[in-house]
């Protein structure tokens, strides 16, 4: 089970899972690089060396947090008193970060801050429907507080299938992830032209840019998209939520 996540791909994880497993060959590890609800992450097998990243410090830092049982006292149901001055701590906060780098390594040695933020991050998913920054950013408010019992239920199931797994977090803008593994990078970006945020924006043509440079130095990337440049094959068209959401693998 993936935690409520805007874009979740949990209805569709078995088919790009199976695709996964069958171009791992001579990869080493699988990126998923806008990790969002986890769901791929959480359904690959443990046998492969998973990487959930996403650029979202507040989500990231959660999941850490409770990953490492930094913190084990949330709480349940997340309350109106609470969501709102998580969401003032959030909106003081995110304007300081820098992203070209793993904020998760970076907050190792400020136990401090990363325990805020996860608290932070423990009141959008636990009390929104999992589209955080619509909620934080002040398009919508966190709904009532009789679906954060299931919601807060959804979040530990998802960070107990990422201990079991082993999976390494990291929280990095996708642009400034750094490896020399040859890996399969699983992505599943905002949607061109139909997200946007209050505070956010993502420039489609600078990622696909990234997704050719990526595998110019030899490594394999997949993308859920509605549409995609030439050099991607299409390899599974379907419908997500209403939303055409498509699989292409970059040849």
């Amino acid at each position: 089970m993936a935690l409520c996540y805007r874009g979740n791909k949990e209805n569709e994880a078995y088919h790009i899972v199976r695709f996964i497993e069958n171009i791992m060959t001579d990869r080493k590890q699988v990126v998923d690089l806008f990790c969002g609800g986890c769901s791929i992450a959480c359904a690959l097998p443990k046998r492969f060396n998973v990487i959930a990243n996403d650029s979202n410090p507040y989500l990231m830092s959660m999941l850490y947090a409770m990953k490492n049982d930094l913190i084990t006292n949330m709480p349940v149901p997340v309350d109106e008193a609470f969501y709102n001055e998580r969401r003032k701590e959030m909106l003081s906060d995110y304007p300081t970060i820098k992203h070209d780098s793993d904020l998760l390594k970076t907050a190792k040695d400020d136990r401090e801050t990363l325990v805020k933020r996860a608290y932070i991050g423990w009141a959008a998913y636990a009390r929104s429907s999992g589209d955080f920054m619509s909620s934080f950013c002040g398009r919508r408010k966190g709904s009532a507080e009789d679906k954060t019992f299931y919601r807060s239920r959804m979040i530990k199931e998802t960070v107990n299938t990422i201990k079991e797994n082993n999976i390494e977090l990291a929280c990095v803008d996708y642009a400034s992830f750094q490896t020399n593994t040859p890996t399969v990078f699983y992505c599943d970006p905002p949607f061109a032209r139909r997200s946007s945020y209050p505070s956010t924006s993502f420039d489609t043509e600078a990622f696909f840019k990234w997704c050719f440079a990526m595998r110019d130095k030899g490594h394999t990337i997949l993308l859920s998209e509605q549409t995609a440049p030439e050099g991607f094959k299409l390899i599974r068209g379907g419908i997500l939520n209403g939303v055409g959401s498509s699989l292409f693998l970059l040849v």
